[in-house]
Order: C-alpha cells, then sequence, then structure tokens
C-alpha cells in the first residue's frame, strides 16, 4: 500500500498532470473496495474488486506506452515480468486467490512489456519505413 501511496505522488508530480475521467473512476473503485471489505470481511470479494480497479488504473499506462513506448523504461518493465513470474515459485500456500491474483499481475505487465518491447516499436519502424 505504501508503495502504491509513493507511486500516485510521484505520478502526481512528474506525471502528464492532468485529471481526467478514469482517474476519478479508479479513485471511486478504491473507495468501493475499503466499502466491500468493511461490509463484507471476504478477502476474495476484495481481492476481485482491487484487480478490476487496478486493471482500470492500467488503462493510462497501456495507453501511453501505445502512444509514447519510450516513456517507459524497457528494463524495468521487462525486470517487472520476469519478477511475476518467480513470484510463482514463491508461493507455500496454492489457493483461487494467490493463482488469480499472480496471473493477473503477469497479465497485465505481460501487455504493458509487450507494447514497449515489440507492438509498438513494430508498428512505428513499419510507419517510417513507407
Amino acid at each position: 500500500t505504501l508503495t502504491i501511496l509513493v507511486i500516485a505522488i510521484l505520478s502526481i508530480r512528474y506525471g502528464y498532470g492532468k485529471w481526467e475521467m478514469l482517474d476519478t473512476m479508479c479513485t471511486i473503485g478504491a473507495v468501493i473496495t475499503i466499502a466491500l471489505w468493511i461490509i463484507f470481511r471476504d478477502p476474495m470479494v476484495v481481492l476481485i474488486a482491487s484487480i478490476i480497479t487496478d486493471a482500470f488504473g492500467c488503462i493510462p499506462t497501456i495507453k501511453k506506452v501505445w502512444e509514447d513506448p519510450t516513456s517507459e523504461s524497457r528494463i524495468a518493465w521487462g525486470w517487472t515480468v520476469v519478477a511475476c513470474v518467480l513470484n510463482f515459485g514463491a508461493v507455500i500456500v496454492w489457493n483461487s486467490a494467490s493463482v488469480l491474483y499472480l496471473s493477473y499481475l503477469l497479465g497485465v505487465n505481460v501487455v504493458i512489456t509487450y507494447g514497449i518491447w515489440y507492438a509498438r516499436p513494430k508498428i512505428l519502424r513499419e510507419a517510417n519505413s513507407v
């Protein structure tokens, strides 16, 4: 949680500096997730709500990667994917929550990393060769 708070503060300071509808949706999603935890006290409900909120929060990064792939570090995102894969080996107790969360993290990070390393740069190269 502290890491996410630091990233949020740094993104406000060093990011593109625009508050958009998606930012509002993500904030509302976070509040709803907290409310679900208070109401249901069911970790799986909260995990699913958190994943949905986080997925919406990833949309600006995915969009930014496709518009400007140089805005993100290839090495940092590459290592993030490696870390996600290694997380599977660190799980001691396998259950639906651990599989769901680790699979989500790997999936979203692969999508972003693919955009940085392969998809968008390939599109840019093809556009410049025409």
